[in-house]
């Protein structure tokens, strides 16, 4: 009979980390699709912020002198903020989940060192 529940026992341990180690895979899988749930969310939301300055420039409703505090207000974050040495300004960078770095739509705002829009870029394909 020890045998017997050595074996049971043998079994079970086995079936046990078996059945953990499908838990943490399947754990894993969860968290990588919640991440990817988030990472969508991210990128249409960067496409809504982009369609709004877009339409603004075209609209002609975003001026030079409007506050970095309202431009974010109306339109959202940018994807990046980098200074530019060159221009002596901030680089606000908005693009659609469509584009890249290096290709497609992109539009840059340049933002002084007192938070005031003096300009922007708008690049289309």
């Amino acid at each position: 009979m020890p045998r017997l529940t050595f074996r049971f026992a043998t079994i079970a341990v086995t079936f046990l980390l078996i059945a953990q180690n499908a838990h943490a895979d399947l754990k894993t899988l969860m968290e990588i699709g919640k991440n990817q749930e988030i990472m969508a969310k991210a990128l249409k939301d960067e496409t809504k912020n982009y369609n709004r300055v877009k339409e603004a420039i075209l609209g002609e409703k975003l001026k030079e002198g409007i506050s970095s505090a309202e431009i974010k207000k109306r339109y959202g974050e940018p994807i990046i903020d980098i200074f530019d040495e060159k221009r002596n300004v901030y680089k606000w960078l908005y693009m659609p989940e469509t584009s890249t770095h290096f290709e497609g739509e992109k539009i840059y705002l340049y933002v002084d060192e007192e938070g005031v829009l003096v300009g922007w870029q708008l690049i289309e394909k």
